[in-house]
């Protein structure tokens, strides 16, 4: 039957009632005199006229979500694109006061990239090692990259020519695994066997300081007024070191796991390391002969590798192919501040202090934007509910609630 909710006014003519009263048709004329050809007609037009406003509404929702959309990615183009290779990558390396940025090959090649927000763009390449290269890092003036490699050589290349300027030939026993540059004259390597040592740039036939306290190979080297290093090694050892004085300060007893990283934290004050198990091991410039305390995240998942970015701030880049923000002393987590699908691998902070370049074994190289963290304080940000629960503005996930914001 037709229009179940209509209503029949006095003396209205119909063919029949059934005896409910709740069925009926409607024959010769509607309750107005219409005729019932006519009516329907009209009811029929106001139907077509409701669905194009129907279509109209759509079209304008399906406006409304293209342009949001288009919106969020304007407003998200704060970051360089993602560098890809078909080599497989090893290190990064931010140039100190330009735009550019090296990136080592599994093949012993490195990379030379000027990257903007609008473009980046291949420099050149430079055919430094006959096998692996492990780890690179730009002078303090930017006038020269240092690399080292699984062929136990220490490469100098020239970041304008891109030439080998200089090398050591077999600079260790073992392959490299670790290097660090705290002084414009010094270069400090690490290898497979666990040993540690100084160079003098200038003069690189003789080693300065040389140091065989780990019993496994040395996981990162990092320093602290630019003549304090720290070793931290797959033994779950740490060791401190004074460069000008040309002797170990400390060395701490084991622990029960790999330690894969290490970085100042806590106004220098402080050596934080990351481990397998995916807790931080924190120990004191003045005394690392015992850890100062650890770090037991929610999420234990192991820790490759921890980038200072200021007084205590410290990114980490996990197994799970997550990168983590933590504020250490009170130790809190911040939130995500950027993903891999693999694992995250290698971090490094940009001249400015406004990008972060992350390495997975993609092979892919991925920026994210910081700067928001500039002038961070921890007693005014919102307590974090869960490991996982907060995604920073870097990260390329939102919470469904702050995009689709965009469509009210």
């Amino acid at each position: 039957m037709l229009f179940n909710n209509f209503t029949m006014a006095e003396g209205d003519p119909v063919d029949s009632i059934d005896e409910d009263g709740s069925n009926y048709e409607i024959s010769g004329v509607d309750s107005d005199g219409d005729s019932s050809d006519d009516f329907l007609d009209e009811n029929a037009q106001l139907s077509e006229d409701s669905d194009d406003s129907s279509d109209s509404s759509g079209i304008e929702e399906e406006d409304s979500l293209i342009s949001a959309i288009e919106n969020r990615k304007e407003v998200q183009q704060t970051k360089p694109s993602p560098i890809k290779s078909d080599d497989l990558f090893t290190d990064i390396s931010f140039h100190p006061s330009c735009e550019i940025i090296a990136m080592s090959c599994l093949s012993g090649n490195i990379e030379i990239h000027s990257y903007s927000i609008e473009e980046n763009v291949l420099k050149g390449s430079i055919e430094a090692h006959t096998k692996s290269c492990r780890a690179i890092e730009f002078s303090t003036d930017g006038r020269t990259l240092y690399s080292v490699g699984q062929d136990k050589n220490v490469i100098y290349s020239d970041i304008e020519t891109l030439d080998i300027t200089m090398f050591i030939n077999k600079a260790h026993h073992g392959p490299l695994t670790a290097l660090c540059v705290p002084d414009e004259h010094v270069l400090v390597t690490g290898c497979e066997e666990g040993v540690m040592k100084m160079w003098d740039t200038r003069d690189t036939k003789y080693t300065v300081l040389k140091a065989h306290d780990a019993q496994d190979y040395i996981s990162c080297i990092t320093c602290k007024d630019s003549y304090k290093i720290a070793c931290s090694s797959g033994d779950g050892t740490l060791g401190t070191y004074d460069l000008r004085a040309k002797r170990r300060l400390h060395y701490s007893a084991p622990i029960k796991s790999d330690l894969t990283c290490c970085t100042s934290a806590h106004y220098d004050r402080q050596v934080v390391c990351g481990s397998m198990m995916g807790k931080y091991i924190f120990f004191n410039w003045e005394d690392a002969s015992e850890p100062s305390g650890t770090y037991k995240p929610r999420v234990k998942s192991p820790i490759n590798c921890v980038l200072q970015v200021s007084d205590n701030l410290v990114l980490s880049g996990c197994q799970d192919g997550n990168i983590r923000a933590y504020h250490f002393f009170p130790h809190k987590l911040v939130g995500l501040v950027g993903h891999h699908t693999l694992t995250v691998e290698k971090l490094d902070v940009s001249h400015d202090g406004a990008l972060v370049a992350s390495l997975s074994p993609d092979p892919i190289v991925k920026f994210w934007d910081i700067s928001y963290l500039e002038g961070f304080d921890v007693t005014s940000a919102e307590k974090c509910k869960g490991e996982d629960a907060a995604n920073l503005p870097s990260s390329e996930f939102d919470d469904r609630k702050s995009f689709f914001s965009d469509l009210l």
